[in-house]
C-alpha cells in the first residue's frame, strides 16, 4: 500500500465526513490532522507485530537526530512485518469505523444541544 492509496483513503474519510466543504485552508488542515491520526493508528498497530529485535530497531531509527520519513516507516514495516498490506488494509478499516462512530456520536451531541 502506497503513501497515495493512503492519500486518497483520508480524502474519502474527509468526503465521507462532509468535511470537504469550506475554504482550501480548512481542508488541508483537516487532511493534515486526520493524516497524522491515521499514521499514528498504522503505527500503533504495525508495532503489535513486530518481534522485539524488530522494535528496537525501529526505537533505535526513531532516535536519530532525523525522525524517518512516513515512507521509511512504510518500508520498515512492509520489510518487518508478515502480509504487512492485508494487515494495513485491516488497519484502515478498523480506523475508518472508528472515525465514523466518533464522527456520528459528535453530531448526536449537537442535536441533543439544540
Amino acid at each position: 500500500m502506497t503513501t497515495d492509496t493512503i492519500g486518497q483513503f483520508i480524502g474519502l474519510l474527509i468526503e465521507e465526513a462532509g468535511l470537504d466543504g469550506g475554504d482550501e485552508e480548512r481542508l488541508q488542515e483537516y487532511r493534515e490532522r486526520v493524516t497524522a491520526l491515521v499514521n499514528q493508528h498504522l503505527g500503533i498497530e504495525m508495532m503489535k507485530w513486530l518481534s522485539s529485535e524488530d522494535t528496537e530497531a525501529l526505537l533505535d531509527s526513531i532516535d536519530r537526530e532525523v525522525e524517518p520519513t512516513s515512507e521509511e516507516f512504510h518500508q520498515f514495516f512492509s520489510d518487518h512485518v508478515e502480509h504487512f498490506e492485508d494487515k494495513v488494509v485491516t488497519a484502515l478499516l478498523q480506523f475508518k469505523q472508528n472515525f465514523s462512530e466518533v464522527l456520528a456520536s459528535v453530531e448526536d451531541e449537537e442535536k441533543a444541544e439544540e
